[in-house]
């Protein structure tokens, strides 16, 4: 093709920054983004500081990673500076090339950074209001000085500390922070507070098998505002109670998938700080599913790929996918590394282990319902039929038949009108979203001593007319059976009563 019909057609650099900034990014996202390259420069250490500062917020991100030369800086401010198909090695947690400066940008108008190697630093800088106001077509990266990064107090401050701690590491720093979302609020510096919150317990999840790395010499640590993060494995494997499935894998394109199943305590076999801890902040039945790991990365969490719907049964279930950096074309893992769709072939897979391990997940909640006991004398009693349960009161209890048995036949009549009304009006509903949404909450309500008590003078009185005095039969009925120590106390101060 001849030159006369090629144009080279350079984009608006402002136009496309600022198109840019709307990819969807979070703070929490854009902020693990760049976590993302400390931890490929082999960081072992990386603290995020941020301050208000009067409403003028900022954010700085450094670590003791390899650092940059002048030129792999000036490379890694390209956008786009390294193609997704590009081969990376297995530690790599990079995709498209884009992430430092799309999540960057989608925070903040000016991005600084600082690289330090061998004893030489280096900066760059993107601004996008100086790139606005050049009305210019130019990708013109600044390159400062020294001396005009030193104007920066936070930077300053920071690399006072940290070069002399290591030759090497990398600093990143943002300013002029339109982006965080503070539109609406009452009080901005409140609500910055509470996104820098969220960043942290994002971090403690997306992160959390760099930070609980068992190997001392590898283990990760970040810090914020120097307060340490704490891993949150999602898997709750700290808690014997945790059932850890056999572990299963598959070959996908000549790369290996492994697929380990957790299945989480219920709820009474854990405390109720832990039991609300590792339900988060959307609950047990919307955190269930599979959670993908890309190279130990978080990429993905509490979903089944459609494979299997949400329900109460399942709530328990969560599955740990792990895949390499390898698979990213079939996965579709988009910018932000925080989306995954797998193709047919892997969902093929994965649909044939939910199979084998939905069924532990609805065995251990369904053992929560076991309070029914045979060996009880119920007072409500569960009836099947044509494929419905009901609740029904169980007319037949001896402390109910002790209040029958003295009625007329009118009044046996009303007293049973009101026994079905109560089960008529038995709230369903309400037991099963009080149960789905916190069943270590849902309680039964006590019955007091002088009730307790009046139903057993009630009951031995009847038991006496009836010709069968039976006091072990008390331990067998659900009213009582719950009571032993008041039932016993009560048996001792009756003088009349033979045991």
């Amino acid at each position: 093709m001849s030159g006369d019909n090629v144009y080279n057609l350079l984009p608006s650099p402002a136009a496309l920054i600022e198109s840019l900034r709307a990819i969807g990014y979070s703070t929490e996202t854009s902020i693990a983004d760049i976590i993302d390259n400390s931890i490929t420069a082999k960081s072992t250490l990386i603290d995020i500081f941020f301050e208000w500062n009067n409403g003028q917020p900022w954010v700085l991100i450094v670590d003791n990673g390899c650092g940059m030369s002048r030129e792999e800086l000036i490379s890694a401010m390209r956008f786009g500076s390294q193609s997704p198909n590009t081969f990376r090695s297995d530690d790599d947690l990079g995709r498209f090339g884009l992430g430092m400066k799309t999540a960057s940008f989608s925070q903040c108008r000016k991005l600084l950074v600082v690289s330090w190697q061998k004893g030489i630093t280096n900066a760059a800088e993107w601004d996008l209001d100086w790139l606005i106001a050049e009305q210019a077509n130019n990708w013109n990266l600044r390159l400062p000085t020294l001396e005009e990064i030193s104007h920066y107090e936070p930077v300053r401050r920071t690399l006072a500390e940290k070069q002399t701690c290591k030759n090497e590491g990398t600093l990143i720093f943002w300013h002029k922070l339109d982006k965080f979302e503070l539109a609406g609020a009452d009080n901005n510096e409140d609500a910055f507070d509470e996104t820098m919150a969220s960043v942290r317990k994002h971090l403690e999840l997306v992160f959390h098998r760099f930070l609980e790395n068992n190997l001392k010499k590898n283990r990760l640590k970040i810090c914020m505002n120097n307060s340490d993060l704490v891993p949150f494995n999602p898997f709750c494997t700290g808690n014997n109670a945790t059932q850890e499935l056999p572990k299963q894998d598959f070959l996908i394109g000549g790369e290996r998938v492994e697929v380990q199943p957790y299945v989480l305590p219920h709820h009474n076999k854990i405390s109720k700080q832990e039991w609300d801890r590792f339900a988060g902040q959307e609950g047990y039945l919307h955190n269930q599913g599979f959670y993908v790991y890309r190279n130990r990365r978080l990429i993905i969490k509490g979903t089944w790929f459609k494979l299997l719907k949400k329900e109460e049964l399942n709530k328990l279930i969560r599955v740990r996918v792990d895949i390499s950096n390898k698979l990213d074309h079939l996965w579709n893992i988009d910018v932000k590394k925080s989306k995954a769709t797998p193709p047919e072939s892997i969902k093929r897979e994965l649909k044939k282990i939910i199979n084998r391990i939905e069924v532990a997940g609805r065995k251990v909640y369904r053992q929560r319902g076991q309070t029914l006991r045979t060996s009880l004398i119920p007072l409500w009693n569960r009836r099947v039929a044509n494929g419905q349960i009901f609740f029904e009161i169980n007319q037949e209890h001896p402390v109910l038949q002790s209040f029958i048995k003295h009625l007329s036949p009118e009044r046996t009549n009303e007293f049973e009108a009101c026994l079905n009304a109560i089960e008529s009006a038995f709230p369903v509903d309400t037991i099963y979203h009080d149960y789905a949404s916190a069943p270590e909450e849902l309680q039964k309500t006590g019955l007091s001593e002088n009730n307790l008590y009046l139903l057993l003078d009630r009951y031995i009185m009847y038991a006496k007319e009836s010709g069968r005095v039976d006091f072990n039969e008390l331990k067998d009925m659900e009213i009582f059976a719950g009571n032993s120590d008041l039932v016993k106390k009560y048996l001792e101060e009756r003088h009349d009563i033979i045991i």
